[in-house]
């Protein structure tokens, strides 16, 4: 017996008699639709009058379990017992996944440049036939006509909702973020499109790039667009290669990197202030690149202590305490800034810096 038929029998012993009769009168209506295979998982939707999203189903059939997120709370459902229904009769037809004869179009994404921005239209698609969404979704799909005719999933309602009743005719950049970070999980569906062409999303922002380079009077921080980028689309929208990205920092950059170079030389003796205060910074928002030689490593377990300079000078003997950072002394605090001296930069801890200044003037 297969894993697919151990599923099945598993799922009909255990679901109750009416659930798994909802279940064969939803598979015989062909509303199960397959949507992909691996050697983990089975994933299926099932298309119900009811719900305006169709419930997804994921089956794991060498660990004989299974998942739906539908609003039931109970471990069996219609859904599921639909799923393994149509799924078996696939198999046993010689078919991978079970495929649905009902007319239902799904939602497409165009992506175009519109001037200087983004535009996007959506568009609905049953086989080769598109026609453009001239209404919100949330108003079609308060039709039970309309959500028996189109296969739409939450990614799709809350792009809706996004966008509001009147879509702008360029999609403002903090509005883009979220519509890409949504998107993202649709990249195999085939449903993406820029300029008429299958592409991809992501919602990973294109950082620039921190380079820190030795120059004859000090250390160089230049802040440059990424060499990933392989042209700028619309203002704060990149493509790399067949993907488009959202650009970050583009307050700092410009909308279209308008901005940069920007370039800063710090002093030799200010790398303990580049190191433990501005490098932190950038982390995060650039990609930080070090070519210098100058610039060593930062420690967060080197912790401020009172060093006492003893000096003699003839009969005066005088005792000059000093911050300091390890033992021997790898960092000093000289009128308020870090002075390296070797080794690792310490992290400075402004709180037992000054609990030692206490204890000095104490």
């Amino acid at each position: 017996m297969s894993e697919i038929q151990t599923l099945f029998h598993r799922v009909q012993g255990k679901c109750p008699s009416g659930l798994w009769a909802q279940g064969v009168k939803l598979a015989r209506e062909d509303r199960v639709l397959g949507q992909s295979e691996n050697d983990d998982e089975i994933v299926l939707r099932v298309k119900t009058p009811e719900l305006p999203v169709a419930p997804t189903v994921v089956l794991y059939p060498d660990d004989e379990e299974w998942d739906c997120d539908c609003p039931s709370p109970k471990e069996y459902c219609a859904h599921v017992a639909a799923a393994v229904i149509a799924l078996s009769s696939a198999v046993a037809d010689g078919r991978v996944l079970p495929t649905s004869q009902r007319k239902v179009a799904e939602l497409h994404y165009y992506f175009e440049r519109r001037g200087i921005g983004l535009g996007l239209k959506r568009v609905l698609a049953t086989g080769k036939e598109k026609s453009a969404l001239e209404s919100s979704l949330f108003k079609m799909m308060s039709k039970s006509s309309a959500r028996e005719s189109l296969n739409v999933d939450h990614n799709d309602l809350e792009i809706d909702r996004i966008l509001g009743q009147r879509p702008p005719a360029t999609i403002p950049l903090s509005m883009l973020s979220k519509i890409f970070a949504l998107l993202e999980a649709e990249n195999e569906s085939g449903r993406i499109f820029f300029e008429n062409k299958a592409f991809k999303i992501s919602s990973a922002p294109v950082r620039p790039r921190a380079v820190l380079r030795d120059v004859s009077d000090g250390i160089e921080l230049s802040l440059l667009p990424s060499k990933a980028i392989d042209e700028i689309v619309a203002d704060g929208v990149v493509r790399l290669a067949e993907t488009l990205h959202v650009l970050a920092e583009v307050s700092v950059t410009g909308v279209r990197l308008e901005n940069l170079p920007l370039t800063r030389v710090f002093p030799f003796d200010s790398v303990g202030e580049l190191a433990t205060s501005v490098l932190p910074e950038f982390e995060g928002k650039a990609d930080i690149e070090i070519l210098s030689k100058h610039v060593p490593g930062t420690s967060k377990s080197l912790k401020p202590r009172v060093d006492l300079q003893v000096k003699q000078e003839g009969n005066t003997l005088s005792v000059l305490p000093t911050i300091v950072y390890g033992d021997p002394p790898q960092a000093r605090i000289d009128g308020g800034k870090l002075v390296h001296l070797e080794g690792l930069i310490p992290v400075r801890d402004g709180q037992a810096e000054a609990e030692n200044c206490s204890c000095v003037a104490g």
